[in-house]
Parts: structure tokens; C-alpha cells; sequence
């Protein structure tokens, strides 16, 4: 439980920084805007040319971990994978895939996102933060492998992975949601651990 709620406090203070951040750009957009426009008043493109470029030169960088052309496929693994190294996380990760759609955005979204965000709760629990990324595009199929450090307990119940939340009842539909998922593409899903906890017969 003290990994858990180490988990969400973490990512919600991501998700805040996230919002004052681009609050702050908000903010200084809108100056940046109107000193652009009083010099444009002045035609004064010297000072104009200068002011963008200082302003180019002091944006913060933001890494792009995907970069297919494929905006749904690139917006799920940039976002999760930047809260995954903000987290003090060590990325290995590699993604090819076409610019053109396999799956439905949404079943992607579905996917991804689930799994990335199951990695990124193992991880916070943890101080060795590791996450091994592997998204490909081959002949119309796609495969995704994920391995990532964890504090080594994990629950399987008939070949299934058991939530360890508090409440069952509310939580564990990311891993079902999944599974329906790539079912829907007649696909496969293949858990490994070294040593999972077997409750079959509870």
C-alpha cells in the first residue's frame, strides 16, 4: 500500500507540474506577442529576429522518444515515457512503426496505455527504476514486449495477473481491458515473472 501511495502522489505532482508549466508558457506567450507586435509597429525586423531567436535558444528541450508520423502512436509513448523518466526511470526503448494506422487510435490508446502505465506503477515502488520498451510494425502485425523492475511480488490467478490494489472491485479493469482488446485483434498477451504468487486455489 505505501508503494501505491507513493505511485499516485508522485504522478500527481508530475500531472501539476505538468499544468503549471504550461500555464507559465501560456503567460509568456502572451508577452512575448505583444513586444513582438510593438516592434513590428516600429518595423523595427533587426530587433524582431533577434528577440525570436532568444527566445528559441531559452525553451526548454522536450525529448521526443517517438517520432513516426503516426500522432496517436507518438502522443501515448512521448507522454508516458517522459512520466516514466521524470520519475528518475532508465528508458531503454525502441519504436518502429509506419506513419499509417494498424489498429483503431482508440485500441491503441487502450493498449499502450495501460501497459505503460502498469510498468510506470511498478517502477515507483521501487529505487532501481527500469523500463524496457519495444513497440514494432511487421507485415500488418504489431508486437509490443515490456519488461521493467518491480518489488518483486506479483499475484496470478489461473494464468491472469491480480491486482494488488485495496479494492478489486475498482481497480484491475486496466489488465481486462487489455486483454478484451487484443483479443479483438485475435492476438496473444504473455505475462512472465521470475517467481509470480499462484492463488488458483484460494
Amino acid at each position: 500500500l505505501v508503494g501505491s501511495e507513493m505511485c499516485i502522489r508522485d504522478r500527481c505532482e508530475l500531472m501539476n507540474q505538468m499544468q503549471e508549466n504550461t500555464a507559465s508558457y501560456r503567460h509568456d506567450l502572451k508577452n512575448h506577442m505583444m513586444v513582438l507586435a510593438g516592434l513590428a509597429e516600429e518595423s523595427k525586423i533587426t530587433e524582431i529576429q533577434d528577440y525570436i531567436e532568444k527566445n528559441i535558444a531559452s525553451l526548454p528541450t522536450t525529448k521526443v522518444y517517438s517520432k513516426t508520423g503516426n500522432i496517436y502512436l507518438d502522443s501515448i509513448i512521448n507522454f508516458k515515457l517522459s512520466e516514466a523518466e521524470q520519475l528518475g526511470t532508465k528508458l531503454q526503448y525502441r519504436v518502429e512503426a509506419a506513419s499509417d494506422q494498424v489498429i483503431d487510435p482508440r485500441d491503441l490508446t487502450i493498449i499502450l496505455g495501460n501497459l505503460l502505465d502498469n510498468a510506470i506503477t511498478a517502477v515507483a515502488s521501487v529505487s532501481n527504476k527500469t523500463i524496457h520498451f519495444l513497440y514494432r510494425e511487421t507485415k500488418g502485425r504489431i508486437i509490443i514486449s515490456i519488461s521493467n523492475s518491480y518489488d518483486g511480488t506479483v499475484i496470478m490467478k489461473n494464468q491472469k495477473i491480480i491486482s494488488r490494489k485495496k479494492d478489486t472491485r475498482i481497480h484491475g479493469y486496466g489488465l481486462k481491458n487489455i486483454e478484451k482488446t487484443v483479443d479483438k485483434y485475435n492476438g496473444c498477451l504473455l505475462y512472465t515473472s521470475p517467481s509470480p504468487r499462484d492463488i488458483s486455489g484460494s
